[in-house]
């Protein structure tokens, strides 16, 4: 006698079924791809590595700002400041950066307005605008490192973003699929014992 669909153990066994296979088939596509992009993202090496990069990068970036002009200064501390990694569950998995930037004008001091810094490129845009303004030949060298540490520093927190997201990606699949193989197997088990008992 064959199970007919409709609130019963039988159909919700063939629901979990189901959902478990699809999920199952998204982990094979997760887990042949991501670790290979993790490693590739990494160049070889760690998350702790990439993280360690990146202070030192901040570290650079504050002591050359500090012989700039104050609002390059307030402008590259603030964006370090202000950096966003990771943050919550979408914004994991969508790589969201919600980085911001205190850009302060030039008779503003203390003051200044906060600014979007997505992805870094308003401080790298601000600091480079002030290159072609510069007064003396030291400034104008000080200005070009701190672009280059900028744009640096730019492309570690990409790795770092892309490594968070593919990592959360992983967790959110494991997240759907135990509970639900769980109670499939809940589920069939019931399904089993009320086919013997009642069929």
């Amino acid at each position: 006698m064959l199970a007919k669909f409709g609130w019963n153990i039988h159909t919700l066994a063939y629901v979990l079924t189901c959902a478990v296979v699809l999920t199952g088939v998204l982990g094979i596509y997760a887990y042949l791809n991501f670790p290979r992009q993790l490693s590739e993202n990494r160049a070889g090496g760690s998350r702790a590595q990439l993280f360690a990069e990146l202070y030192t990068l901040d570290r650079e970036g504050r002591d050359i700002a500090h012989h700039c002009h104050a609002a390059v200064n307030t402008a590259v501390k603030s964006s370090i400041e202000r950096t966003t990694i990771g943050g919550g569950v979408l914004d994991q998995l969508l790589g969201r950066d919600r980085s911001m930037l205190l850009e302060e004008t030039e008779e503003s001091t203390g003051g200044g307005r906060l600014t979007v810094n997505r992805d870094q490129q308003a401080v790298i845009d601000y600091v480079s605008n002030r290159v072609t303004r510069a007064d003396k030949r030291v400034e104008t060298a000080n200005l070009e490192s701190l672009v280059l540490i900028l744009c640096r520093r730019q492309a570690v927190l990409r790795r770092i973003r892309r490594d968070i997201r593919l990592h959360a990606w992983l967790k959110v699949w494991l997240y759907f699929h135990v509970p639900l193989t769980i109670a499939l197997i809940v589920a069939l088990i019931a399904h089993i014992l009320t086919t013997f008992l009642y069929w």
